[in-house]
C-alpha cells in the first residue's frame, strides 16, 4: 500500500513545486539554468570518464591543457626543485576543486539569492536546507532516477572520488557562508 502512496505524494509535492515555479518571475531560471549548469558538470565528468574517443582532453583533467600547465608545469617544475612528488598532484586536486566547486557553489547561491534570501529568517533557513537536501538526494544520491527527467541530470554512475568530495566541499562552503551571512 505504501507502495503506491509514496510515489503519488512526492509526484504531486513535485507538481505543485513545479506550479509555484512557474508562476514566478524567475522561473526560467530554475527551468532553464539549472539544469544546463547541471549538463555542464555531468558533460565534464563524461567526458573525462566515458568518451574516450573525443578529440580534445577536458581541460581539467589529466591531459587537458589547464592541467598541463598548473599541475605539470608548476607544480612538477617545484617538485624537481624540492625532490618529491607532491606539488602535481596537489595542485590537480586544486585546478579540479576549483572547477566543480565553483559551479556547485555557484548553483546553490545562485538559488538562495534568486527565490529564498527574500524569506523570514527561519523560513529561510528551512527553505535552503531543504533545498540543499533535495538537490543532494535527487543528484549526488540519484534518489529520483525513476523519473526520467531527475535521472537525465543526476550525477553519473563513474564519478572519481575526488569529485564526489569536491560536491561535499560545496555543500560545507554553502552553509559555511549562509549562516555567517544570516548572523551578519
Amino acid at each position: 500500500m505504501w507502495e503506491l502512496i509514496i510515489p503519488i505524494i512526492i509526484i504531486y509535492v513535485l507538481f505543485q513545486v513545479f506550479k509555484a515555479i512557474t508562476n514566478t518571475q524567475r522561473g526560467a531560471f530554475i527551468l532553464v539554468v539549472l539544469p544546463i549548469l547541471l549538463c555542464v558538470v555531468n558533460f565534464t565528468i563524461a567526458w573525462e570518464h566515458y568518451w574516450r574517443g573525443v578529440p580534445f582532453p577536458n581541460p581539467v583533467s589529466p591531459g587537458g591543457f589547464l592541467y598541463d600547465i598548473i599541475a605539470r608545469i608548476i607544480g612538477g617544475t617545484i617538485d624537481n626543485l624540492l625532490g618529491v612528488d607532491f606539488f602535481t598532484k596537489i595542485f590537480a586536486w586544486i585546478l579540479g576543486a576549483f572547477f566543480y566547486v565553483l559551479i556547485f557553489y555557484g548553483l546553490h547561491r545562485s538559488v538562495y539569492y534568486l527565490f529564498i534570501c527574500n524569506l523570514g529568517s527561519e523560513t529561510r533557513t528551512i527553505v535552503f536546507l531543504g533545498w540543499l537536501a533535495f538537490f543532494t538526494y535527487f543528484y549526488y544520491f540519484r534518489g529520483l532516477d525513476s523519473i526520467s527527467v531527475f535521472r537525465w541530470l543526476s550525477m553519473p554512475y563513474m564519478v572519481p572520488k575526488s569529485v564526489l568530495v569536491y560536491y561535499w566541499i560545496s555543500i560545507a562552503l554553502v552553509l559555511y557562508f549562509y549562516f555567517i551571512e544570516d548572523r551578519l
